[in-house]
């Protein structure tokens, strides 16, 4: 697996990266907050030497020129983010600070040995999926946030045809499979609300576009109804190509997003 990278956009606490790595691929991990970058850095330290991590400090922004306010919650750090509201959401307290902005065209332009990109960046995915464009051959698998149908359309429009929807909220109860359908076997448990499996190892069946919409909106609505019904955060979870091997080329559909 060593010459496919997992991107992790959103690195957090390293929880993920460190999955990532145990099931033996490459990481280029991307994180905001300098505190967690610090921190991975000392604890990833033999990875970063040995070449299966990178580590990029900064946030993710469209234009990614200078420097962007980051706003990080200091009560729930997991909502840390760009956006002030975002960050201090349900009356949560939040500090600025300053730190580079980083275009995800300009990491990725050209590449083409990314197998999935998950990303976790509180409302920012939405520059991560405009900047696959760059990208020589689109990654198997992506996974975002579940916050906009709209995302699931841009994932749809650039090539990915099939999909789930995956409460963070149950990946602590989630066991992966032996032998093992993504990289190697790793005995893991996962940390509640972290991304959790990623591939075909995650769980649920795969659908077409139109039933997971369905599944998000009906979501929604229940969250709306009460938040007890259906507990947790959700993710988008997207395949392409019908084989492990059946990578794509970007196609032009893919530049003209907007």
């Amino acid at each position: 697996m060593r010459d496919r990278t997992i991107i992790d956009v959103g690195m957090h606490d390293g929880s993920d990266t460190d999955f990532y790595l145990k099931k033996g691929f490459k990481v280029l991990a991307i994180e905001a907050n300098p505190r967690f970058v610090s921190a991975a850095r000392e604890r990833f330290a033999d990875a970063i030497h040995n070449g299966s991590l990178e580590i990029i400090e900064g946030a993710i922004t469209e234009d990614g020129a200078g420097a962007v306010s980051f706003f990080i919650n200091l009560d729930q750090d997991l909502w840390s983010a760009t956006d002030e509201k975002v960050a201090s959401r349900k009356g949560t307290r939040s500090e600025r600070i300053e730190v580079d902005a980083v275009r995800f065209e300009d990491l990725v332009e050209g590449r083409d040995d990314i197998y999935y990109i998950k990303c976790d960046i509180e409302r920012g995915d939405i520059h991560v999926m405009r900047g696959m464009g760059a990208l020589r051959r689109l990654p198997r698998f992506v996974s975002v946030e579940a916050h906009d149908l709209e995302y699931l359309a841009h994932l749809s429009v650039q090539g990915y045809d099939r999909f789930k929807i995956v409460n963070q909220g149950l990946h602590q109860w989630v066991r992966l499979p032996d032998p093992p359908l993504e990289g190697q076997y790793v005995d893991y448990k996962f940390a509640r609300f972290s991304s959790g499996a990623f591939g075909e190892e995650t769980p649920g069946d795969w659908q077409a576009f139109e039933g997971v919409a369905e599944s998000y909106l009906a979501t929604r609505h229940l969250k709306r109804v009460s938040n007890n019904i259906i507990p947790g955060y959700f993710d988008f979870h997207a395949r392409i190509g019908e084989s492990a091997d059946a990578w794509t080329e970007v196609s032009e559909s893919a530049h003209a997003i907007d």
